[in-house]
């Protein structure tokens, strides 16, 4: 009995002494490889060429790096909204950005911005 008791103290302690590390669940390097267009009703998904492609770096860390015509590095959080979206907001050189996603059912990161015409681009995890 006493051993027992010694065991159950020893687990409890091992398992309550252990580290967690929060990290973002969009994490990862995300590819832009497709655009929504909707001039007008009735839009489409359009492939982005490799040459106008981009790339957004999420961290661990809650660091991020994004490449491209408008790169720029900072830090990033994000923001659980209803069904299904989510708010990634980006600080950097004392502005901050927020955009509403989604994961599409392929488990692709889906940005939308604010436009009149429905803008979205679509993010392909590549590690």
């Amino acid at each position: 009995m006493k051993k027992s008791v010694i065991l159950i103290l020893i687990a409890v302690t091992f398992f309550t002494c252990k580290k967690t590390e929060q990290t973002s669940f969009a994490n990862g390097k995300w590819k832009l490889i497709e655009r929504y267009d909707d001039p007008g009703g009735g839009g489409s998904w359009h492939p982005v060429p490799d040459s106008l492609s981009y790339f957004y770096e999420l961290n661990n860390d809650y660091t991020y790096s994004k490449s491209g015509n408008y790169a720029s590095t900072g830090t990033y959080s994000y923001e659980i909204l209803n069904n299904g979206f989510f708010m990634l907001i980006f600080n950097h050189q004392n502005t901050k950005d927020s955009i509403t996603s989604r994961f599409d059912e392929n488990q692709n990161l889906i940005m939308i911005y604010e436009c009149i015409e429905g803008c979205f681009e679509k993010f392909k995890k590549i590690n």
